[in-house]
């Protein structure tokens, strides 16, 4: 009983700490990435068979259940992030409880809390993946102190989880598994093996049927990877601090108080991390603290799982075994508790300034058919409120097809993406893709598009590719795509298109 009431605290804490982003417009074509793929679900389509995505179907499953439950409107997809961000923090204290004694324990949650999910306070298939991740990573140090087979099964199918809700976790589970073996010497192994093994038969029956396409699609990934393969790098650090160029207190206190802690956190994370990794690692084999040892090659894991892409923000989704590593960290530090101490009132100070600038200037209100959002940028905020207008007079469920990467409309607007493909994003996206695409529209006989310009200048800091050819990728997608089309709507970057009537005839 306990216990239990110890999770409800943990899990009411972060819950609590999610609601200063339940109504912020922030990310939503990531956020609508599950969205969309639920309703295609709960539409009768079927993964992969229907519609073409490279992830594991893990999210996509999840999120028709929760949504065939509680439907689309707003805040069903915040409340969702809240239990995600909830429930990992359930798995942060667990782990923390076999990793710290006393008052340490309570760190890693309140880290969590504060600044856990601040790049990215979305619900994600990422942070459903890092949620199995950091399962993976408690279930990790459990078998590693108690190496039984009920443990080394209960591991396996924290794998398998891992696995099925996002590739690179799966990855990172494996690598986990492997370190672990390997530097402990444990003979259970082939338990975790056929744990994972089960686990997985079960996972992935909704979608057995599909082991083919599967495998097609998925086979594609390799073309993902390479759009998104960015490394570790200072570089990455640099283009971040680029935002805050001219901070001052003369922007106000509020204001500069913000800026300067999320500065300050991600600079220690982000540099901090190999540091940490290394400092930790060696303390703990120098005093040979077996639980210790764990969490640090499990984090090693970790991060050698999604070396491919280490950006400031995808650092931010190992943030449920950061939590718990920086705790370490310090807890062997001299005088670590006065450290701790510090981090802990700094980060508190920071998520106040944060959240008090929050409500300051997301201020400016959209409406959608499925709820109110707000927006800190006026000019933003108007130019979308233009061209939601434009689909609202389009009736529900019309099929539209919103490119490159526009998926929030679909799920903001209950619209229909009528083509296989949920994106369609030049250098990611295939040239047959964009060929494929052309002929369903054809087919279908889809009467309307819309194109949307993504912001060039930042998707060239976080993949590297220069701005001038993503505009020039784009435009000549839109004049294929848009053959046959004529123009309705133009507001700048945003173009809304319908279906030529003499296109039927030639």
């Amino acid at each position: 009983m306990r216990s239990l009431l110890r999770g409800l605290a943990v899990f009411t804490f972060a819950f609590l700490f999610s609601l200063e982003f339940w109504s912020l417009y922030m990310a939503q074509d990531d956020e609508a990435v599950v969205v969309v793929g639920a309703r295609r679900i709960l539409d009768g389509e079927a993964i992969y068979r229907d519609w073409d995505t490279h992830l594991s179907p893990g999210s996509f499953l999840l999120g028709a259940l929760w949504f065939g439950l509680l439907g689309f409107q707003a805040p069903t997809t915040r409340l969702a992030f809240a239990c995600v961000f909830g429930l990992t923090a359930v798995i942060i204290d667990l782990a923390a409880q076999r990793c710290f004694k006393g008052r340490w324990q309570w760190l890693p949650t309140l880290l969590w809390g504060t600044c856990g999910i601040l790049e990215f306070p979305i619900l994600s298939y990422h942070w459903l993946a890092s949620g199995m991740a950091v399962c993976t990573l408690w279930r990790g140090l459990v078998w590693v102190d108690e190496p039984s087979r009920r443990n080394a099964l209960l591991l396996g199918a924290a794998v398998a989880g891992a696995g099925w809700c996002l590739q690179s976790e799966g990855l990172v589970a494996v690598l986990m598994v492997i370190l672990w073996t390997v530097r402990f010497r444990l003979r259970s192994v082939i338990w975790v093996v056929l744990g994972c093994l089960l686990a997985s038969l079960l996972l992935w029956l909704p979608v057995c049927r599909e082991w083919a396409l599967i495998v097609e699609q998925n086979a594609a990934l390799g073309k993902h990877l390479r759009f998104n393969h960015k490394p570790y790098s200072l570089a990455n650090l640099t283009f971040f601090l680029s935002h805050y160029e001219g901070l001052s207190l003369s922007q106000g206190v509020v204001a500069f108080g913000a800026g300067a802690s999320h500065i300050f956190i991600n600079v220690l994370r982000y540099v901090g991390f190999p540091v940490l990794l290394l400092w930790t690692g060696w303390s703990c084999e120098r005093s040979r603290d077996r639980t210790g040892a764990a969490l640090v090659y499990g984090m090693l894991g970790w991060v050698l799982g999604t070396a491919n892409r280490q950006t400031l923000l995808y650092v931010s989704f190992l943030n449920p075994g950061w939590v718990l590593l920086i705790t370490l960290g310090l807890r062997r530090l001299p005088g670590g508790r006065y450290w701790a101490l510090v981090l802990a009132g700094l980060e508190v100070l920071g998520w106040t300034a944060r959240f008090a600038l929050k409500q300051q200037i997301y201020s400016y209100p959209l409406s959608t058919r499925s709820g109110v959002y707000y927006l800190a940028d006026p000019q933003r905020a108007q130019a979308l409120t233009t061209i939601y207008s434009w689909l609202r007079e389009l009736p529900p469920q019309t099929p539209i097809l919103a490119f490159p990467y526009a998926v929030s409309f679909y799920s903001l607007e209950n619209l229909k993406n009528p083509i296989r493909r949920q994106t369609l994003i030049p250098f990611l996206d295939p040239p047959a893709a964009f060929e494929s695409a052309r002929a369903e529209l054809q087919a279908k006989k889809v009467p309307w598009i819309l194109y949307l310009a993504p912001g060039a200048a930042e998707i060239e800091g976080e993949t590297g590719i220069p701005a001038e050819m993503l505009n020039q990728a784009w435009e000549e997608a839109r004049r294929q795509l848009t053959q046959g089309y004529r123009l309705r709507r133009d507001l700048g970057g945003a173009s809304l298109y319908e279906r030529d009537p003499g296109a039927d005839s030639q």
